[in-house]
């Protein structure tokens, strides 16, 4: 009896391990700048902006891609939204942001807030498949 349920555990745990790995996303593990990034996600860094590398990211799934810009500079919140509502395209003001699409359609949302001293600036980006 004991060396049945010794048997059964194994085989529990032995099932549990051997899944099948999971499907990577096409960019995941590849190390891209900001400005890569920025490309890809069809939204321009702001000008005068640190974007520094390891800070923004992309996920990845089969419906779509979506980006996260993370930059910080010295301008006022206000001029940095100015910017990008001119960039965007359909520019709607939201809560502390805004909400557009860029010139090839994906859909974009920016905020930009105070922090330490300078603007905290966060584009997210989402391209369809």
């Amino acid at each position: 009896m004991k060396l049945h349920l010794v048997l059964g555990s194994a085989l529990i745990l032995a099932a549990g391990c051997s899944r099948a790995p999971e499907a990577k996303p096409e960019l995941e593990g590849k190390f891209m700048t900001p400005t890569e990034m920025a490309a890809k996600a069809d939204v321009p860094l702001y000008p005068s902006s640190d974007a520094p590398d390891g800070k923004s990211n992309v996920k990845e799934t089969d419906k779509e891609s979506r980006y996260e810009l993370i930059m910080t500079t010295a301008d006022a919140p206000d001029k940095v939204l100015a910017f990008y509502r001119g960039k965007l395209q359909n520019a709607q003001k939201g809560m502390g942001g805004i909400m557009g699409s860029s010139p090839k359609g994906n859909s974009v949302t920016v905020t930009a807030a105070p922090e330490a001293g300078k603007t905290s600036i966060h584009v997210i980006a989402i391209t369809f498949k």
